[in-house]
């Protein structure tokens, strides 16, 4: 199919700070979209993208096409998606990408990236070379007393990756770190004191559950030797070692050189390499750059969804343990099922997105405001705690534990020791903590004292850090 007179000639204006254009009206009723739509292929993607409208009472309402950028402050960063309007009806998005370094993405007319069919480790190791070299992210590598006792070392092996334990005291580069959601059926091989010895020699790859062998793969595609995962480099039937590697948490994350987040796989067997992960239908569609008289390409799709919802949605931002490694970490991998995001302390990148400063995001595509690497004051711990208390745990005695890092990253700064929770600095704004469900439970046995909001499981606010989310 060829584009009818109204697609051709569509104009791309530059949009900024999450704004649409005024809209042009590329047809008069739905009627006339719909016939055009038999012979114009981006009109049939427009029909598609209006199906969600409830037609009753406007199908003479004029059908108006409008443009519009992610949520910035300000810069030119061009258009993301676009959308068509009937009457007062909105429908479905479209997404619009254009090649990296085309004259449609430098004239800065769109943000959106092609995405691939397959992994662009290439793009990754990209981001990762990039931050380390130009940010200042963090993320060296720490004192051996700040990391954990030992790490999965992996080495070529022929078809699968050959990998073992080794010391933390016998690696002296940088190294990946997993974040996870466990699952409530964890199977597969994980160190225990029957097989750690073992494990030193050798883990057999192919008994992993898919995550961590996909995580493997990963760390290995980026050229990075050396991985932590839980339930390999923590003994989980010794509770010693449990609680000695706990600690060590907040040292292993900080220093990580990039943190691989599972992010839509609900458990531990769902893997985070999608082999199904394949570009969406799509229409190029011929465009002269305005200013300048280039000729470009610019290509709509079918809109898969931003990155914040998919943040939102995602099971491992749900899980207790996830919120320390989130906001921990310089740097982080995300592998959600429809596209890879990079997020640091300067940057956020998408396989399918523009590069954004995060000065720029306002928080809103990734809220960032969880990433405390200066945390001076209480409010910042309120805020944590707030957002840690609605999270599922799976193991209810690990309500502290699970936080435990934060409060090692905390301690230095804040000067004052912590009590189950709480600070002993300005304690009594620490005790103003309520309940938001009334179904609030009280765990089988006692794990804090009564005064602490770590004595039950639910969602709370701590009314010393404002009214941010309680109405009075």
């Amino acid at each position: 199919m060829a584009l009818c007179y109204s697609c051709e000639r569509l104009n791309f204006p530059i949009v900024t700070e999450g704004q649409a254009t005024e809209g042009r009206a590329l047809f008069r009723s739905v009627a006339r979209l719909r016939a055009s739509a038999k012979t114009c292929k981006l009109c049939t993607l427009f029909l598609d993208a209006i199906s969600s409208i409830r037609l009753k009472g406007i199908r003479n309402g004029e059908v108006t096409f409008f443009s519009e950028a992610p949520n910035a402050q300000g810069d030119p960063v061009g258009m993301s998606r676009v959308f068509l309007r009937v009457g007062h009806q909105v429908g479905r998005h479209l997404s619009v990408f254009t090649q990296q370094d085309s004259p449609a993405a430098n004239a800065g007319i769109a943000t959106g990236r092609p995405l691939s069919k397959g992994y662009d480790f290439k793009l990754y190791k990209q981001w990762l070379s990039s931050c380390s070299l130009n940010h200042k992210c963090g993320g060296a590598l720490g004192s051996s007393e700040d990391l954990p006792a030992r790490f999965i070392k992996i080495s070529e092996g022929g078809t699968v990756p050959e990998i073992r334990l080794v010391s933390s005291a016998d690696i002296s580069t940088r190294y990946a770190a997993l974040s996870y959601c466990w699952g409530g059926n964890f199977t597969g091989v994980k160190t225990t004191a029957a097989v750690l010895q073992e494990h030193y020699n050798r883990i057999e790859f192919s008994h992993l559950p898919k995550t961590i062998m996909d995580a493997i793969e990963i760390t290995k595609s980026l050229e990075i030797e050396y991985l932590w995962v839980d339930s390999l480099c923590i003994t989980q039937d010794d509770t010693e070692d449990w609680a000695s590697e706990s600690k060590q948490m907040a040292g292993l994350y900080r220093s990580a050189a990039v943190t691989i987040v599972a992010a839509s796989a609900g458990n531990a067997n769902q893997g985070c390499l999608y082999p199904a992960r394949v570009a969406p239908d799509f229409v190029e569609v011929p465009i002269t750059i305005a200013a300048t008289g280039d000729l470009s390409v610019v290509t709509f799709a079918k809109y898969r969804g931003s990155i914040s919802n998919d943040f939102v949605e995602s099971p491992w931002n749900k899980r207790a343990w996830c919120l320390q490694e989130y906001v921990l970490s310089p740097r982080l991998l995300y592998f959600f099922e429809d596209r890879v995001v990079w997020q640091c302390q300067e940057i956020l990148s998408a396989d399918d997105y523009a590069e954004l400063r995060r000065d720029k995001t306002n928080n809103t595509i990734i809220p960032r405001h969880f990433s405390l690497h200066n945390p001076k004051d209480l409010e910042s711990w309120f805020v944590l705690v707030e957002e840690y208390s609605g999270r599922h745990l799976a193991k209810s005695d690990d309500k502290l534990i699970a936080v435990a890092a934060l409060a090692t990253h905390f301690s230095p700064y804040l000067e004052s020791e912590y009590l189950s929770g709480i600070w002993y600095k300005e304690m009594h704004k620490g005790l103003l903590w309520l309940s938001i469900d009334s179904k609030m439970q009280t765990p089988p046995r006692v794990r804090a004292p009564s005064w602490s909001w770590a004595a039950l499981d639910g969602p709370i606010n701590v009314f010393a850090s404002g009214p941010r989310n309680h109405d009075s």
